[in-house]
C-alpha cells in the first residue's frame, strides 16, 4: 500500500468499494417493500417479488409479468448509480496503487462517487414515491433493499467527500507540473 497518499483517500477508496457492495446487495434483493401477514410475507424488489410460508419453509419468487414504467426507471437509475460507484472506487484504487503521480484519477473520483450517490438517492426517491401508487404493494412497508440502497448512497456520498478532501491535500503538498 503506498502510504504516501493521504488516509482521506484510502478511507474514501473503501467507503466507495463498500458502498459498491451494497448496492449490488440492494438492487439483487427481492425485499424493497415487504407485506407481513402473519403465516406468509412476500417481498418486492426492483425485478421479481417472492412469498414465503413460514409454515412450509419455501420460498417462491416470480419476475413481474407487467413491469411499470417507473421500476424500470429505478432500475436503471440504480444500476447507473452502481456503475458511477464502482467508477470511482476503480479510480480511487488506482489512483492509490497504480496510477501514484496521475492528478486526473485522484480529481474525477470524488465528484464521480459524490454523482453516483445522488443517483441512488433519486432511484430510492423514485422507488419511495410512486410504490404507494401500485395497489398491490401500497400496503406494504420500506424493508432492507431501500434501507441498503439508502446506507450504500450515504457511504458513496462520505466516499466522495473524504476523496475530495484527499486531492486537495496531495495537490497542496505537490508542486503543480504541467506535464
Amino acid at each position: 500500500m503506498n502510504l504516501s497518499k493521504p488516509p482521506m483517500t484510502i478511507a474514501g477508496a473503501v467507503c466507495g468499494a463498500v458502498s459498491v457492495v451494497l448496492g449490488v446487495v440492494a438492487i439483487a434483493l427481492p425485499k424493497w417493500v415487504v407485506l407481513d401477514v402473519g403465516l406468509a410475507e412476500v417481498g418486492f424488489g426492483l425485478w421479481r417479488a417472492c412469498a414465503s410460508v413460514s409454515s412450509e419453509g419455501g420460498v417462491i419468487c416470480k419476475s413481474y409479468d407487467q413491469t411499470p414504467g417507473w421500476l424500470i426507471a429505478t432500475s436503471a437509475i440504480e444500476v447507473a448509480a452502481i456503475c458511477e460507484i464502482g467508477l470511482a472506487a476503480s479510480l480511487a484504487f488506482l489512483h492509490i496503487f497504480i496510477a501514484k503521480n496521475n492528478k486526473v484519477t485522484g480529481k474525477v473520483a470524488g465528484p464521480s462517487a459524490v454523482f453516483g450517490g445522488l443517483l441512488m438517492i433519486v432511484g430510492a426517491i423514485v422507488w419511495a414515491v410512486k410504490y404507494k401508487d401500485e395497489p398491490e404493494i401500497a400496503i406494504c412497508s420500506l424493508s432492507v433493499g431501500f434501507i441498503l440502497a439508502i446506507v450504500s448512497a450515504i457511504l458513496s456520498l462520505i466516499a466522495g467527500i473524504l476523496l475530495f478532501l484527499g486531492w486537495r491535500s496531495e495537490s497542496r503538498e505537490q508542486p503543480h507540473v504541467m506535464f
